[in-house]
């Protein structure tokens, strides 16, 4: 936790994501035939994704950032299109990420309009769209890293702005 200007802050920036419409069950189902619970990091902590979506951006300043400042560079919900066809990993010591890696167009047009036009910081420069399913531990997610059989299209949901006080506004495009 940070405390700026006497706030207390759950993280450094604020975050941009577009959530999906993937029902509970049906995530649930998939995430727990695909994982074996003891390869979950901090499983009460970390563990699964409970509420998929994929980072737009991360590292907005959000003393300088209003929300409706940016909703004429964010597609209408309906007429984005993501897909994935393989589940891959980011490794690290501390945990590994499994996620999907996610490819549509529109979200790499997202987060240039986002990043040309609004202040952030970021230790990533380039933009690798993904929805995480899981933190594991280290070294363990080569065994469910895998082509899928055929694409998996994600339907969009909801925008979801989290502020670094870690209060989260939905809403539609």
């Amino acid at each position: 936790m940070r405390v700026n200007e006497g706030k207390l802050m759950e993280y450094e920036y604020g975050c941009l994501m577009l959530s999906f419409d993937i029902n509970d069950k049906s995530w649930n189902n998939f995430t727990n035939k695909l994982l074996n619970i003891d390869d979950l990091y901090e499983p009460n902590e970390y563990g699964k994704e409970a509420e998929p979506h994929c980072t737009i951006l991360y590292g907005l300043h959000h003393d300088k950032f209003n929300l409706l400042d940016v909703v004429p560079f964010l597609k209408k919900i309906n007429e984005v299109k993501v897909y994935s066809n393989n589940i891959g990993a980011f490794k690290n010591t501390e945990f590994d990420v499994l996620k999907f890696d996610l490819f549509g167009d529109d979200l790499i047009k997202m987060n240039q309009a986002v990043t040309n036009n609004f202040e952030f910081t970021s230790d990533f420069p380039e933009y690798k769209p993904h929805a995480t399913i899981a933190y594991l531990n280290p070294g363990l997610s080569d065994r469910y890293i895998r082509q899928l059989s055929k694409p998996y299209v994600l339907k969009a949901k909801n925008y979801i702005y989290s502020s670094p006080e870690g209060h989260k506004t939905y809403f539609r495009v």
